[in-house]
């Protein structure tokens, strides 16, 4: 999708000829016909630019282009709500959330992945002084043979995501080396009790950079509610995206595989 294609479909959609002609003219009929009414309740924001038709900063799509601008803004399988904040800070169409929640309702790929239950919310924690004072950790996968370590600042909720091809302590250890690094140590690290969290190679390590490890309990994950929630969402988006990767020839996915960082990781977080 273009500027120019979008420009070419705006001059051959007749609705919104009828708008532009309305736009330049600042007369609306009276009445105003059923394919106009969208259009004249926010009529104070509409004006024309270069052959496009905009609401404030958004471009006014022509009806022909939405499933097109739909399929992009769900190119990575976010949910609903993201989806539609993404198509609203580009493009405006009536009726564009009832387009939006159509569109996932029927996403095959969604609905293979999806959770078969409703998870009970987390419990929010107590908020750290500062930056990088508390995190928290979780491996997610495997994901077509490979791991996602994923580590949350509790205070800014920002994440760090590393992908690795095994899950031994020795190679949490280094990535987590790696991510101190550059911000340092934290004073506290949250996790859950999988064997490579609770083994005596991360608990020494913790210990001699001065990290107190808490433990979340095994009746209880809702503890570490700060990390699990992102990384189920990870897991579930990653997973439904490579739904997709996989028509592509085996050959070309082989080598993407092998060369993922963490920038193309971070598509699945924002």
């Amino acid at each position: 999708m273009s500027l120019q294609d979008i420009k070419q479909k705006t001059a051959e959609d007749e609705t919104l000829k009828q708008l532009n002609e309305i736009i330049e003219t600042g007369a609306w009929p009276n009445p105003v016909p059923v394919e106009l009414q969208p259009y004249n309740r926010c009529a104070k924001e509409l004006c024309t630019y270069d052959r496009l038709l905009l609401r404030g900063h958004r471009i006014v799509l022509p009806r022909e282009m939405v499933r097109q601008a739909l399929q992009i803004g769900h190119e990575t399988h976010q949910g609903v709500v993201r989806t539609k904040q993404y198509l609203r800070s580009k493009f405006y169409c009536p009726n564009m959330d009832l387009d939006v929640e159509r569109l996932i309702r029927n996403c095959s790929a969604c609905v293979l992945n999806q959770p078969l239950h409703e998870d009970q919310p987390l419990q929010p924690l107590e908020l750290p002084p500062r930056p990088w004072t508390k995190i928290g950790m979780d491996l997610v996968g495997p994901i077509q043979n490979q791991y996602i370590l994923t580590v949350i600042d509790h205070y800014t909720s920002f994440p760090e995501a590393v992908v690795i091809s095994d899950i031994s302590s020795a190679t949490v250890v280094t990535e987590l080396t790696n991510i101190f690094s550059r911000f340092g140590y934290p004073l506290e690290a949250v996790t859950d009790n999988v064997r490579q969290f609770v083994g005596q190679v991360l608990e020494s390590f913790l210990k001699s950079c001065g990290i107190k490890h808490i433990r979340a309990s095994p009746y209880f994950p809702q503890s570490n509610g700060k990390v699990e929630s992102p990384s189920l969402d990870m897991e579930i988006r990653t997973q439904t995206s490579l739904h997709h990767i996989f028509q592509i020839p085996t050959s070309i996915l082989s080598k993407w595989k092998k060369n993922w960082s963490h920038q193309q990781v971070s598509r699945y977080l924002h």
